[in-house]
């Protein structure tokens, strides 16, 4: 039988499904950025779907990183050139 009670898991199981310290999954909680919980009273528990979303929502791609820093390394050179042509050398 598969209840809703089945699913939820504690921050112990939940930190070792992430490959994580419980302690660190306390931490992204506090931070709002760790992976969505249920409040049960006093209790924090973790859906195991909410889990694999989350971890799947966390993925980088080399390709991505690259992107992103040429993105970001076009982005400062505009910002000289464009300051070094109104007479406002940053350097």
């Amino acid at each position: 039988m598969n209840t809703l009670q089945d699913r939820l898991l504690d921050t112990n199981l939940a930190a070792r499904i992430l490959g994580c310290t419980p302690s660190a999954l306390t931490k992204f909680r506090r931070q709002r950025r760790g992976p969505p919980y249920v409040r049960v009273g006093k209790l924090i528990r973790y859906r195991r779907i909410d889990l694999v979303r989350w971890l799947k929502s966390q993925r980088v791609s080399p390709e991505r990183r690259e992107r992103q820093r040429q993105t970001a390394a076009t982005k400062t050179q505009k910002h000289y050139k464009g300051a070094a042509s109104k007479g406002n050398n940053p350097c």
